[in-house]
């Protein structure tokens, strides 16, 4: 657990469930307090719940449903789609503008992102095993690379419909 808790693997790995909620309040100064003030929960109560090292208080449903419509974090879901195992999550940007965008752009970040999960896989591997915070960076760049694909056959689409549009 300790290995998740440091800020590398915060941005480089799939987090387990209460590491990743525990840091979506944590990265945003202020968070537990005004989560808890919107959803009427008990201020001290809350926060001991948030805390992973407190064994005693243990996070509800509408907790984390209250920290995730709070702070938006992708790591959540993206923890929650690791313990499924046969699950992604990517999030899309707000607007995606085809005409700003160039198609080749779009490739090379998809290609830099399958050389990403290969030098993540290959250096997991340099030692003969896989730790535990290996896979989850792994993990953590497959999602990554699915997200890119996805965007990029967004925008391909877009295009496409827009092409047809001025036709």
């Amino acid at each position: 657990m300790s290995d998740f808790l440091s800020n590398f693997a915060a941005q480089n790995a799939v987090l387990p469930l209460d590491v990743a909620l525990y840091r979506a309040c944590k990265d945003r100064h202020g968070s537990k307090a005004a989560i808890a003030e919107i959803h009427g929960f008990n201020p001290m109560v809350f926060s001991k719940c948030v805390d992973i090292q407190n064994t005693q208080y243990h996070l509800h449903p509408e907790h984390v449903e209250a920290i995730l419509n709070y702070t938006k974090d992708i790591r959540i879901l993206q923890s929650a789609a690791a313990a499924h195992g046969n699950a992604v999550v990517y999030e899309l940007p707000a607007d995606i503008d085809i005409h700003d965008t160039g198609f080749l752009a779009n490739i090379g970040t998809v290609s830099n992102r399958v050389g990403e999960l290969f030098t993540t896989v290959s250096d997991a591997l340099k030692d003969g095993r896989i730790v535990d915070v290996e896979l989850a960076s792994i993990e953590k760049n497959a999602m990554c690379l699915i997200a890119a694909v996805a965007q990029l056959k967004k925008l391909a689409r877009q295009k496409a419909e827009s092409d047809v549009e001025t036709n």
